[in-house]
């Protein structure tokens, strides 16, 4: 039985180290990995044969693989750590496929597996069979998706993550010798409860760094949004700038014209030839700016397109707290309010809008004349931070779109 174990844990030892290098990528390493598979195989029969703590030894097979591989690359890299990890994951779940398999083989009681040497034997190359073939199944998903090896992270997540997976893995490794040696009592009861205790703490504490993270993320983001839509209303304002100044030049020869039309006491074409001045400045642009840049490119310019297309809005816009309005999902709420109302209104091609605050929440209202279709509401009540979507009706034939944003 000696020679079997050293051959089982020689196999063990092999698989482990060679594909941590190989899924690593680690080539043309093969002296140390040698060296790696002689540690490997030295520390699981040293604690199997003096000590039999199955935990322990997952700790330093991952420390042996992680430390040899940061070695050769120079690379403080939490991969390094994750493959070893993943890898003695799966000879862990190796070995309980096995013994569910070969105690149903044997029709043997799991815990009576270690009283008889062939399902011992049989449980020992099943499991390694298992191992290998998982293992390559690893290796070749690993491949196919063809990810980054630069998994990186701070050293708060380090700390959490290593704690987090020696503590599961060691779970697992207890109840795992408990049924197979049938060593199942209260200290390992209380060991587990323990284990449980810190993987909870563990999981709390990574949650709520993830959320930080996160929120974090989102703050930067906004940042790097305000950025964009600062440079694009710049880049729109230049524009509107030189238009005025075109529209300044523009404006003295007309000014020539018309009075030079007085001068000859042609009143007639002087009439028309104001109507067409007006008309063609009935197009203007909106000038006003909430000094948002996400707003004021997203709302303000899409009012401005639809003034071109020769609506008249009426706008009335008073927020208190303008970081409300940095709010993609409420920007792409107005958005849609306002699409529904022009398209309402096309024919029309009027209608009056007013945007504000009240403490947690934001209020648009959206006026146009009744037509004699329906408007086409969209399923605003469905949205999560829409407390209240309505359209009435009021005593001067005008329907009324009113939405009720909670902005907390």
């Amino acid at each position: 039985m000696i020679l079997f174990d050293t051959i089982m844990t020689i196999i063990e030892s092999v698989i482990l180290s060679y594909f941590s290098f190989k899924i690593l990528e680690i080539e043309n390493k093969k002296l140390l990995l040698f060296f790696d598979i002689i540690i490997c195989f030295s520390e699981i029969m040293i604690f199997n044969y003096f000590t039999l703590n199955n935990f322990i030894v997952l700790f330093l097979l991952i420390s042996t693989n992680f430390i040899i591989i940061y070695l050769i690359t120079k690379e403080f890299n939490l991969y390094y750590f994750i493959i070893p990890s993943i890898l003695i994951a799966i000879l862990l779940l190796s070995d309980t496929l096995s013994l569910v398999f070969v105690s149903y083989l044997f029709q043997i009681n799991p815990k009576d597996i270690g009283l008889e040497n062939n399902a011992i034997i049989a449980v020992s190359l099943v499991s390694r069979v298992i191992y290998l073939l998982l293992s390559l199944l690893f290796y070749f998903i690993e491949e196919k998706l063809n990810r980054s090896k630069k998994v990186i992270l701070n050293k708060g997540y380090w700390i959490i993550f290593c704690v987090f997976t020696f503590v599961f893995l060691g779970i697992y490794t207890i109840l795992y010798e408990s049924i197979f040696y049938n060593t199942i009592d209260n200290m390992v009861i209380y060991k587990v409860l323990f284990l449980f205790i810190i993987l909870i703490i563990s999981f709390f504490i990574l949650y709520f760094r993830i959320q930080k993270d996160y929120y974090d993320h989102i703050l930067i983001n906004n940042e790097l949004m305000k950025s964009h839509y600062t440079e694009e209303i710049y880049k729109e304002t230049n524009k509107l700038s030189y238009k005025i100044h075109q529209d300044k030049h523009q404006m003295f020869y007309i000014l020539i014209k018309i009075n030079n039309l007085l001068k000859n006491n042609n009143l007639d074409e002087a009439s028309v030839f104001i109507e067409e001045v007006i008309q063609n400045y009935q197009t203007h642009e909106l000038s006003q700016t909430l000094n948002n840049p996400v707003f004021d490119y997203h709302i303000l310019n899409y009012m401005n397109l639809l003034k071109k297309k020769g609506y008249i809005i009426t706008t009335i816009i008073t927020i208190s707290n303008n970081e409300i309005l940095e709010n993609m999902q409420i920007i792409e709420i107005i958005k849609d309010c306002i699409e529904v109302i022009a398209q309402y209104c096309i024919n029309d091609k009027e209608f009056h809008l007013q945007l504000y605050d009240n403490n947690s929440y934001l209020i648009l209202k959206m006026r146009t004349q009744k037509q004699n279709h329906q408007v086409p509401l969209l399923q605003l009540n469905k949205i999560n931070i829409i407390r209240k979507a309505e359209i009435i009706t009021n005593g001067d034939n005008e329907i009324e779109l009113r939405v009720l944003l909670f902005t907390e």
